[in-house]
């Protein structure tokens, strides 16, 4: 095969040639779009770079506080479901899980299941509020008109 090499060469030279050359394609000239008319979709490209870090963290600041309210996390439309379904899977999760019915002065535990004691690093009983941090047990007396710490216990590092 003494020939392949001398093809090989002028395929690779044509290759690079073609390349390279300098034809006149042209300057893309930029998109602009009507954004009225395609419903408020805010699109990637119209997106503009920060300068500074200072500059990114007030727009964090400034888009943080939109999507808060006094009651928390504002729910936006982006998963939007129906109210009455909603009213009806709480209705029945409430029913079904042996949730307190209001009546009780208060609640043993964050998540009610029958028959399990889940940790905590708060516990009460009614009386006592049992409270476990920086490596010291806590209990204080809630029972009377103003809540008092009736004893602590040290319980050394390791603890949270």
């Amino acid at each position: 095969m003494p020939n392949a090499r001398p093809a090989a060469l002028v395929v690779a030279a044509l290759t690079l040639a073609a390349a390279c050359s300098s034809g006149d394609a042209g300057v893309p000239e930029r998109a602009t779009v009507d954004l009225e008319s395609i419903g408020g979709v805010e699109l990637v490209s119209g997106l503009t770079p920060f300068t500074a870090c200072d500059e990114l963290f007030d727009h964090f600041t400034a888009y943080g506080a939109e999507l808060v309210d006094p009651w928390g996390w504002r729910d936006g439309d982006d998963f939007a479901v129906a109210e009455t379904a909603l009213a009806d899977t709480a209705r029945d999760d409430a029913a079904g899980s042996g949730a307190i019915d209001g009546t009780a002065a208060y609640s043993t535990t964050n998540v009610a299941s029958a028959g399990v004691d889940e940790p905590d690093l708060v516990k009460t009983d009614g009386r006592r509020l049992v409270v476990l941090t920086d490596g010291v047990l806590r209990v204080v007396d809630v029972g009377g008109a103003e809540p008092t710490l009736a004893g602590s216990l040290e319980l050394g590092s390791g603890g949270p």
